[in-house]
């Protein structure tokens, strides 16, 4: 058994570990999602993540769908980009976002036409993405991007997971780079 690189003999055991290093690499990704990552069950990571909440490692934040992980020390986000930076751990918000930021502003039609979603779909995660803030419908009816430059700060310092960065390569190079 390698030694936590912290000194922490919780993180001694390796499953704690991987969650712990996931849970730090990806602020605000739900339980399940962790479970995917590490290739796990979600009973497993739960009975980890209770020993990791119970020694003061993480934190476990519930919104309306999901129970969110954030690492007690720094590098997880604030409070108040939080929310932003939850809704772009999901793939269908993501690529919305991903699109208005590359595209600009756009009208719901032509967002939901080029995205190929349905339109009650693209409302759905559209409420969301305004929710949280990141989105906002002007008065011409189109959908942009609130604060472009927080939101590319939000994703270049949270990024979305590999296979959602792989998913979305183009646009997300374009905007990233090889990052």
């Amino acid at each position: 058994m390698a030694a936590d690189p912290r000194g922490d003999p919780l993180l001694e055991v390796e499953m704690r570990r991987r969650l712990y290093a996931t849970v730090r690499q990806y602020p605000g990704i739900h339980v399940r999602e962790a479970a995917r990552q590490i290739g796990t069950s979600l009973a497993l990571v739960e009975y980890h993540l209770a020993l990791l909440r119970d020694h003061g490692l993480v934190t476990v934040e519930k919104d309306d769908r999901y129970a969110r992980l954030y690492p007690k020390e720094s590098g997880a986000p604030d409070k108040k980009d939080r929310a932003a930076v939850a809704v772009l751990r999901e793939r269908l918000p993501l690529q919305v976002t991903l699109h208005l930021l590359d595209g600009g502003a756009t009208k719901h039609k032509d967002l939901a036409d080029a995205l190929g979603m349905g339109k009650s779909k693209l409302s759905f995660h559209l409420r969301k993405l305004e929710a949280a803030g990141v989105v906002a419908k002007d008065a011409e009816g189109r959908f942009a991007i609130v604060e472009p430059t927080r939101v590319q700060r939000l994703l270049a310092a949270y990024p979305p997971t590999k296979d959602l960065r792989e998913e979305f390569a183009d646009v997300w190079l374009g905007l990233y780079g090889d990052r």
